[in-house]
């Protein structure tokens, strides 16, 4: 699925790009995050759940909201000051604090960032640990 980290005080946003499916096994230079407005969004998920929620956030949040499945989850980053917030399947979005990771390769990150790594590191790290992350890496600095 993904591997994707964000750290608040370091102000970087790390993703890999590959994407995997029963159906067409691994693809790469798959993109996770978007510049929306003010704000940047990441996610990790079914790729249909994410393109959802991804024109649900464009077109401003009208009600009725998408239904993700389970596996869903995202991230949502002011671009001027990188304060974030996690949202999962419900799309309740929770104010973060510390530095965080989502996807497959979520507790390969959040490990190696415990153990002292930079963004950039935890997600390779965790691309060498999870088979379902990897690809080419891609970071994004803020303010953006």
């Amino acid at each position: 699925m993904t591997t994707i980290v964000y750290c608040p005080t370091a102000l970087t946003l790390v993703t890999d790009s590959m994407a995997t499916s029963e159906e067409n096994g691994k693809s790469y230079g798959v993109t996770k995050a978007w510049r929306i407005g003010d704000y940047v969004f990441a996610a990790a998920g079914d790729v249909e759940d994410i393109h959802a929620v991804l024109e649900w956030l464009r077109a401003g949040r009208p009600d009725p909201k998408p239904k993700p499945k389970d596996e869903f989850s995202g991230l949502w980053i002011k671009r001027s000051n990188g304060t974030y917030q996690c949202f999962y399947k419900k799309l309740h979005m929770v104010p973060g604090r510390y530095a965080t990771a989502i996807g497959t390769g979520a507790q390969f990150a959040l490990g190696a960032l415990d153990a002292g790594a930079t963004p950039l590191q935890a997600v390779e790290i965790a691309c060498n640990r999870d088979e379902k992350s990897g690809g080419r890496l891609r970071t994004i600095k803020f303010p953006c």
